[in-house]
């Protein structure tokens, strides 16, 4: 009896602590539990992406937009991911997406968090979505926007694309607001005024049930958009540039030779920058990646060539500053040159000439001559006071520097000394002189202004859009200025003139509405030249600077010429492509029939 009554009231004891244990579990712990999961939910954010700025041309058309996107995601509501199969056939029916993938992750995912299954930007699927949203109350939709651009190729290369950060950009931008799931800028403006165009993300509170299901929202505080880009860029030219380079690889610069504006900056072949935000197939990304045309190079700033005779003027302004030869100076061109053992070449046999003589038929023979009156180390000085050699600091990424070789160099790298033949290759712009579009065309420049250039920009205004407020205004600045005499720059001036005039652009530099002063070139390279021209207008009072190049393509006044003087007639006569071309046909024809009666073949010659 004893001991029934002492297993009795060890038994009550026991029962009596194991409600205790439970009345303190559900009491304390799980209410703490329940509490620390409450606040979780209750103080759930998420941010509000604002809208990135626009970018707009001179004349305000849109180069760069936002439009309509919905985000779909997948909350982890259910322990097991077969529990949302139902779901997720249903949605198949309607969207795209990596079954496997999204199985993988949400095992890995804690209970309430979301996956990105796919975006829409077509409102007749989103239709279609929420019309069925019963039949997965798993999916959320959110409202955001992708980027449009509607130039498509034409832009590519000067305005970029955005795509998503990686982990080492993350690294150095985390402290600048960014964080993992940021979209960014890869290429052109998107990329050099990333920080402008972005804005800043808003916040928003959400409160959910414990299953992750929103209950109610509102907005801690609202996002910032970004501020838009105006550009000095010309979209009607630009297009026009673009539509002429095609079938060639090649590039095509016009610079307002007063203030520094870039007009046109076409690059060809290129891609729609459409592709990287709406999404491409692995083949796409390869054919693209692996096209030996290199669409991705950027050739009007990242491109590097010989400058062929165009350097002529250049080597004209070192050789009439440095006193190496006057005005007086002439050479005889008897087609070959002959230094040592070795004969160098002149596409023609033009007697005697002058400095004015040799720039307007473009002799190699005389230049070779003035090449033996100076030196290497005189070439490099002059080039760099012109800016080659350098980049110029234009508001783009990606910008090449160039080279201008000297006599350390060739030691350093071939174990040989400087010879006068690389000296002669130098003077008709050849060897291993090399330079990019960019830089001939403000070299140019400079002796347009007889002296001096102006700093390249793109971006005119950086602007706020809202409250129409310019946040930034970039005002022309001295980019580069020499000690060369005036008398100097007005020579050579004179003598681009008779370059279009008469001499090896008489035809292909044409132009029905100004008087342009210009230079051929035809660089040698693997197959056919390289053709440049390089060009100024109008000839009494500058305004734009033209540089064509296009590689592999013939001379420079048959290819590279015709291109600049469509470009100078549309903008000085506002007309379209086609209208300036009939013009300057009609032009060229005047033109024709007063050369021929003065004995000059009806071809030109470089």
């Amino acid at each position: 009896m004893k001991n029934k009554v002492n297993f009795l009231i060890l038994f009550s004891i026991g029962v009596l602590i194991l409600f205790s244990f439970r009345l303190l579990n559900l009491q304390i712990i799980s209410n703490y539990n329940y509490l620390i999961s409450s606040i979780r939910n209750l103080e759930t954010y998420e941010p509000i992406e604002p809208l990135r700025g626009l970018i707009i041309d001179k004349n305000n058309i849109i180069l760069a937009n936002n439009r309509p996107l919905w985000k779909i995601f997948l909350i982890k509501k259910r322990k097991n991911f077969s529990e949302v199969d139902q779901q997720l056939n249903f949605l198949q029916k309607i969207l795209q997406f990596d079954y496997s993938s999204l199985k993988d992750k949400y095992e890995r995912i804690s209970f309430g968090d979301k996956i990105f299954i796919s975006q829409i930007s077509d409102e007749k699927v989103l239709a279609a979505l929420l019309e069925n949203s019963d039949e997965y109350p798993d999916i959320r939709c959110e409202n955001s926007y992708y980027r449009f651009y509607p130039f498509g190729e034409i832009m590519f290369h000067l305005l970029g694309y955005l795509g998503p950060i990686n982990q080492n950009e993350l690294i150095y931008l985390s402290k600048k607001g960014y964080d993992r799931n940021d979209l960014l800028g890869k290429l052109g403006l998107e990329k050099y005024y990333d920080e402008y165009l972005k804005g800043k993300k808003g916040k928003k509170a959400l409160k959910t049930n414990a299953t992750g299901q929103i209950i109610d929202s509102n907005i801690v505080y609202e996002p910032e958009n970004g501020y838009s880009l105006r550009l000095s860029i010309d979209s009607r030219l630009q297009q026009a540039a673009f539509q002429l380079l095609q079938g060639y690889r090649g590039s095509v610069i016009v610079t307002n030779a007063k203030t520094g504006e870039i007009l046109v900056l076409a690059s060809s072949p290129s891609i729609d920058p459409n592709l990287f935000i709406s999404g491409m197939t692995t083949e796409q990304f390869n054919q693209i990646n692996n096209n030996p045309d290199n669409p991705f190079l950027f050739r009007p700033i990242s491109a590097e060539y010989p400058p062929a005779s165009t350097f002529k003027i250049f080597m004209s302004v070192l050789a009439l500053d440095s006193k190496a030869i006057d005005t007086n100076t002439k050479f005889v061109c008897n087609h070959i040159f002959q230094l040592g053992d070795r004969e160098f070449k002149c596409l023609g046999r033009h007697g005697l000439l002058d400095l004015e003589g040799a720039i307007k038929e473009s002799c190699n023979i005389f230049f070779y001559n003035t090449a033996l009156k100076t030196s290497i180390s005189t070439i490099n000085q002059y080039a760099r006071i012109l800016g080659f050699g350098k980049a110029s600091g234009i508001d783009l990424p990606g910008e090449s520097n160039g080279f201008i070789p000297s006599s350390e160099w060739k030691i350093n790298k071939y174990n040989e000394p400087w010879f006068d033949g690389d000296t002669l290759n130098i003077s008709i712009g050849q060897g291993f002189l090399l330079v990019t579009p960019l830089q001939m065309n403000l070299a140019t420049a400079m002796i347009a202004n007889e002296g001096f250039n102006y700093l390249p920009h793109v971006v005119n205004e950086i602007v706020d859009l809202n409250t129409n407020t310019v946040i930034h205004k970039i005002e022309p600045k001295i980019y580069l200025k020499s000690n060369i005499a005036d008398w100097v720059w007005k020579y050579v001036k004179k003598a681009m003139k008779k370059v279009v005039e008469e001499g090896t652009a008489r035809y292909g530099g044409t132009t029905a509405e100004i008087e342009i002063a210009g230079k051929t070139g035809t660089a040698q390279s693997m197959g056919l030249p390289h053709s440049w021209f390089t060009a100024f207008g109008p000839y009494e009072n500058p305004e734009i600077v033209i540089t064509v190049m296009v590689e592999n393509s013939g001379y420079g006044a048959s290819i590279a010429a015709p291109i600049a003087s469509i470009l100078f007639d549309m903008y000085f006569g506002n007309k379209t492509l086609e209208q300036a071309r009939l013009d300057i046909q009609k032009a060229w024809y005047k033109k024709y029939l007063k050369l021929i009666s003065k004995g000059l073949k009806p071809t030109d010659d470089e």
